[in-house]
C-alpha cells in the first residue's frame, strides 16, 4: 500500500514537478489542486495520509486557513511550502495547526523528503 499525498499548489508547473518527484519516490499522489476550497473538499471526501500545502493559493482560502479547516475534521499531517518559509508571521499564524514543517518551495526536494519521512514510515 502506498501513502496517499495531496498537493495544494496554484502554480501549476511547481505542483506538477513536485507530484512527478513524489510519484517517482513511490507515493500515490492525487492531482494537484490550486485552491484551499478544493483541498478542504478533497481531504474531507478522500483518504489522505499527508498534505503538502502552499501558503498563498488561488481562491478565497489561504493554505493556512484551508489546513485549519481540514484539521478540525481530520488529523492529517501538513507540510507547508512557501517562498517565505522564514517569515515569522507565517510561522506564528500556523502554530495552532502544528505543521510537520514549513519548507522553502524553491529549496531542495530532499528537504521535502526528510519532512515527509519524519511522519510517514517506510513501507
Amino acid at each position: 500500500m502506498k501513502y496517499k499525498v495531496l498537493i495544494v499548489e496554484d502554480e501549476v508547473l511547481i505542483g506538477m514537478m513536485i507530484r512527478k518527484k513524489l510519484i517517482a519516490k513511490g507515493y500515490d499522489v492525487y492531482e494537484v489542486l490550486p485552491t484551499g476550497e478544493q483541498a478542504v473538499e478533497m481531504a474531507t471526501d478522500a483518504h489522505t495520509d499527508m498534505i503538502l500545502m502552499d501558503i498563498c493559493l488561488a481562491g478565497e482560502l489561504s493554505g493556512i486557513e484551508a489546513a485549519r479547516q481540514i484539521k478540525q475534521n481530520k488529523d492529517i499531517p501538513v507540510i507547508f511550502f512557501t517562498v517565505n518559509n522564514k517569515d515569522r508571521n507565517i510561522i506564528e499564524q500556523s502554530q495552532d495547526i502544528k505543521p510537520v514543517a514549513i519548507i522553502d518551495k524553491l529549496g531542495s526536494i530532499n528537504d521535502l523528503y526528510q519532512a515527509m519521512d519524519s511522519v510517514l514510515p517506510a513501507k
